[in-house]
């Protein structure tokens, strides 16, 4: 199922508001309008306040947009059942869009990364504090492999120090994990990276 596009002064707006059921749940996507108009844009919600799919019908490249806001960790099955319906939700996703087009998946994973060769930079974050790694979520290892298996790089967790061909685009953190995550298939991250900003948890790509 599809849903209308908002207009909102200079951007298109994607939205999911909270399950009434939940305390905490919701995403927003806001679309430039210089990117596109209205009638080349189209969303669905794949999973209620967790997961949405937009995709830009540009003729040249279409670009499907993959917003995420994973539950937040904790040891109880409840909530790691939880959270693995969405890693399973956001695995159907992906297996079920176009190689040709242009994919960037952002948002809140809640979870954080080792370091994966070309895919995933720093496995730690800088703070006003100096350098600190996060928490070391149980399911990791099911968030990396999806990453590995689709092929997609992190492309705001590198540091300049990892050689000349990488670059500078790191999260400042204030809270304990680096959780707020930009991605695109790794044919794409080099043509992105350097048009991408992200500032706590807003992600901006021009």
């Amino acid at each position: 199922m599809e849903y209308p596009i908002l207009a909102c002064h200079s951007y298109l707006q994607c939205s999911e508001l909270s399950c009434s059921s939940e305390k905490a749940s919701g995403l927003l996507l806001l679309i430039a309008k210089r990117c596109c108009q209205a009638h080349q844009l189209s969303w669905r919600v794949v999973a209620p306040g967790r997961l949405l799919h937009c995709r830009l019908h540009i003729a040249s490249k279409p670009i499907d947009i993959l917003g995420i806001y994973q539950y937040p960790w904790n040891t109880s099955v409840a909530q790691r059942n939880r959270r693995q319906s969405i890693w399973v939700h956001l695995r159907d996703t992906l297996q079920a869009l176009p190689q040709r087009n242009i994919l960037c998946v952002l948002g809140d994973f809640n979870c954080s990364l080792p370091s994966i060769d070309r895919l995933v930079g720093t496995p730690n974050f800088r703070t006003s504090n100096g350098r600190q790694s996060g928490p070391q979520h149980g399911d990791m290892a099911t968030f990396a492999c999806l990453l590995q298996g689709f092929q997609l790089t992190a492309l705001n967790n590198w540091l300049a120090s990892h050689g000349d061909d990488q670059f500078e685009l790191e999260i400042l953190q204030t809270s304990q994990t680096s959780s707020t995550m930009l991605f695109t298939s790794d044919n794409n991250a080099w043509m992105l990276s350097g048009r991408t900003h992200c500032t706590g948890r807003n992600v901006r790509m021009e």
